[in-house]
């Protein structure tokens, strides 16, 4: 264009103004259709940048196109603020169910679609350096390696590149594959689309987060990420310094409102208990816990004595086709029962004592060249520890499968439901009464008036007219992880604590002390329950392993080591199922053998193997195999002197198989192990999940400082679930990866190659009537002599049998 078509354009306005022009242009509907109109729209582009380009022009178009864009962001902000919006969370009505749905993908859609101007400006902010964005992205697309100096051949890397780019480090499980004959080339691009995706969740993350700062700061009630943050912090007992620091720059709540949602969530987390208590169907546990609140300075009024005794609860429903009717047995226990003083004559049933837990004389025999089941079950483990641990044989895996069933629990994820942790000490009979009436008054069970109180409940409660006030309704059965642990520390006063049997090197102590000399000292003056579960299976899997060794040996005299026995051309499944039918015959429980250090082997290898049956049948659910070993443990626990589980495991005995009917006896087996995970090999002992929940709310959120007091953790106590689904949500929505504290399982093979040389070198499984030793108690038959032998039925209360232990969650991974 030159000077003359500009001057003709500006006379031909006539005095009128460019705007006046532009105005009228692209209003008048006659030149809708033109086709410079039409060109002139798409260099409206091109005109604002020759505009913004030009010296004199910079400044007004700048300023203009700033605050258009401004009140266009402020006008999506404002709208996604407002109520409407459905982001608006209120620490004084906040729900579990409210935190529980909240999600950052759903947000991120959300303001995507609502704000897209705001979305986009954020977006390209967060990219302002258009250099560095392309070699990121050069990288992810060809995955530059580190030489071998472990520097990057581009040179171009900073802190941020760095930690972007841990998803395209090989994981354990890709190098595995790699090791196995995986393509390298399809593990990286695998590598590639993980760090591309983890950029993408960042950087969205990242967008939700600035704008949820806007959010917050244009209305403080529109504050989702600051409320889940909030929460987030006190459960992991955030400094209140650092919660004000985060509260001031937008990304919490304050101090205060963190605490009004704490009594807002625990007002209403009794809602769900009495949802599931109304369907009648519901099971209760409960424990007790002990915390030390010491005080700095004691005074008069504090003394010192900090230490607090309460007891933790939860329910669970009742699963696997149990229904309300299968429970109305209340009247029929009572009319037998021997506390009801007006029972007839005709209703009384006969004392029941540990010989009626004994095979019935009627009961199906097997012919004698059938094994047992109890032996067919412990041949099974036989199996399964040369197919585990012996290289050469683990090509029969497929061949192994599972132990037979007895009664199998399906395999379904439990749902459960903490309830408000009680100031009550549980080790009293008014305690364990006063427990009831507060878990029924928290479910809304009946009358509070009908059930009995702590200072009016005694023995003589049988004598009430009202069934609720004698806990007529009451059925109390054995926590099965305490009965674990039990058997655990029977194995330790078996084997471990008498001095007499640590001598020699074929003891169960003498091995201990070769695969962990560090804590030689701290088993032999104390039972770990973690120790000992780890070492009985250890020392288990190593005997059998020799078992396995001098049979062999003995039957192929070709065969010297069990890889030569593997090599056999001729070697069927079958003849291995054969062998360890005899293994299990010959190797276990032998007290009559007049090889002292051969028998005294064999009683050592029968007890770990019945432990280590019990733990496997626990974990994968077969309450049938769990409860044949009842007897077995009763008559143990006798011997060593711990009377109360020897009576209380006599009395379930008895009462399932005589008290109770078909149904509370199917309710109770279904239901005597839970599955938190719902996988195969996920049950565990109610009374575990208890134990879970001591430790969550002792240590994992009971707060720190002068927060930490026994009524704000007893408050708290029913949000257990809610702040380990709140970390749940930080972990996936804020791409928080490999931050389990579960740990692979080790290798223990060098482990077990120690004792089997152990055992070799000292023959403790090869048969020698010359040899001489001390000889151990057969616990399981002195067991049979205690109680053919006591003068009562009473329980014995002795210090020994006390089990107190403090619970960590090393203890509770263990069995996993």
């Amino acid at each position: 264009m030159d000077l003359k078509i500009a001057t003709s354009v500006l006379l031909a306005l006539q005095g009128h103004t460019i705007k006046d022009f532009l105005e009228f242009f692209l209003g008048e509907p006659t030149f809708e259709d033109s086709a410079t109109r039409h060109f002139f729209i798409a260099e409206c582009p091109d005109l604002i940048n020759a505009l913004f380009n030009h010296k004199d022009t910079r400044e007004p178009i700048l300023s203009t196109c700033l605050l258009l864009c401004t009140e266009i962001l402020m006008s999506e902000i404002a709208q996604m603020a407002s109520k409407q919006s459905g982001w608006h969370f209120s620490a004084k009505t906040a729900s579990a169910a409210q935190l529980e749905a909240f999600s950052i993908e759903e947000m991120a859609a959300e303001l995507r679609s609502e704000t897209p101007l705001l979305w986009r400006t954020i977006g390209c902010l967060l990219t302002s350096d258009p250099a560095r964005e392309c070699r990121r992205a050069q990288y992810l697309a060809t995955e530059t390696r580190k030489d071998a100096a472990g520097s990057m051949a581009d040179g171009f890397w900073d802190d941020e590149d760095e930690y972007l780019e841990q998803d395209t480090e090989p994981e354990l499980e890709d190098m595995s594959k790699m090791d196995d004959g995986g393509d390298p080339e399809s593990l990286q691009s695998k590598r590639q689309r993980r760090a591309r995706n983890r950029n993408q969740a960042v950087d969205q993350l990242r967008r939700v987060i600035i704008i949820s700062m806007l959010l917050v700061t244009t209305n403080q009630k529109c504050n989702p990420i600051a409320s889940i943050i909030g929460i987030f912090c006190h459960s992991t007992s955030t400094p209140e310094l650092v919660v004000e620091m985060l509260a001031h720059a937008g990304l919490s709540i304050s101090q205060t409102s963190i605490h009004k949602m704490i009594t807002s969530l625990s007002a209403k987390a009794h809602i769900q208990v009495k949802e599931l208590a109304r369907t009648m169907l519901g099971s209760f546990v409960y424990d007790n816990f002990d915390m030390d609140f010491k005080s700095s300075q004691p005074t008069v009024e504090k003394p010192g004595v900090t230490l607090k005794h309460a007891t933790s609860a939860l329910v669970f429903p009742l699963a696997h086709g149990v229904t309300a009717d299968d429970l109305k047995c209340s009247e029929e226990l009572w009319r037998s029962n021997p506390l009801n003083p007006h029972i007839l004559e005709q209703d009384r049933k006969p004392t029941r004592t540990w010989v009626d837990c004994l095979p019935h004389a009627h009961a199906v025999t097997q012919p004698e060249s059938s094994p047992c089941r109890e032996i067919r079950i412990l041949a099974w483990h036989f199996r399964y520890t040369l197919v585990s641990f012996c290289e050469e044989f683990k090509k029969f895996s497929n061949d192994l499968g599972s132990p037979e069933t007895v009664y199998q629990i399906p395999v379904a994820k439990t749902l459960h439901i903490p309830c408000r942790s009680m100031d009550i000490n549980q080790s009293t009979n008014d305690g364990q009464a006063e427990i009831i009436n507060n878990l029924c008054q928290q479910a809304n069970l009946g009358d509070p008036e009908d059930f009995p109180m702590a200072e009016d409940i005694s023995e003589s409660r049988s004598i009430e007219k009202k069934p609720t006030r004698r806990l007529q309704f009451v059925v109390y059965v054995m926590g099965l992880f305490h009965y674990l642990m039990g058997c655990g520390d029977a194995l330790w006063r078996m084997f471990i604590e008498p001095k007499a049997v640590r001598e020699g090197p074929n003891t169960l102590f003498s091995q201990i002390c070769k695969i962990r000399p560090h804590d030689s000292g701290k088993i032999a003056s104390k039972y770990s329950f973690r120790l000992m579960h780890e070492v009985a299976h250890q020392c288990a899997f190593a005997r059998i392993l020799d078992c396995w060794r001098v049979k062999v040996r003995k039957d192929y005299p070709d065969c010297k080591e069990l890889k030569d026995f593997a090599k056999r051309l001729n070697l069927k499944w079958a003849d291995i199922e054969n062998i360890s039918l005899d293994l299990a015959k010959i190797y276990l429980d032998k007290p009559d053998c007049n090889d002292q250090e051969f028998r005294n082997n064999s009683l050592i290898l029968a007890r770990l193997l019945q432990y280590v049956e019990l733990a496997h049948a626990m974990k994968h659910g077969d309450i049938g195999r769990v409860e044949a070993t009842f007897l077995h443990w009763a008559l143990v626990f006798k011997s060593v002197r711990k009377h109360k589980y020897a009576v209380y495991l006599i009395k379930i005995m008895n009462d399932m198989q005589y008290v109770y009917n078909e149904r509370l006896r199917h309710a109770i087996r279904m239901n005597w192990l839970v599955n938190p995970t719902g996988k195969v090999d996920g049950f565990r002992g109610a009374d575990w999940l208890n134990e879970l929940l001591n430790l969550f709310t002792k240590v994992t959120y009971g707060s720190s400082g002068s927060a930490r007091t026994f009524e704000w953790i007893l408050k708290q106590s029913p949000l257990i679930e809610v702040f380990r689904h709140i970390h749940k949500i930080i972990e996936e929505n804020f791409h928080l990866m490999h931050r389990s504290v579960r740990h692979a399982p080790p290798n223990i093979q060098n482990t077990l190659n120690v004792l089997c040389d152990l055992l070799e070198q000292h023959g403790a499984h090869e048969l020698n009537e010359k040899r001489t030793s001390c000889k151990l108690t057969d616990h399981f038959r002195d067991g049979m002599r205690v109680f053919q032998t006591e003068k009562s039925g009473g329980v014995e209360t002795t210090e020994e049998e006390n089990l107190v232990e403090e619970i960590e969650y090393e203890d509770l991974n263990v069995i996993s």
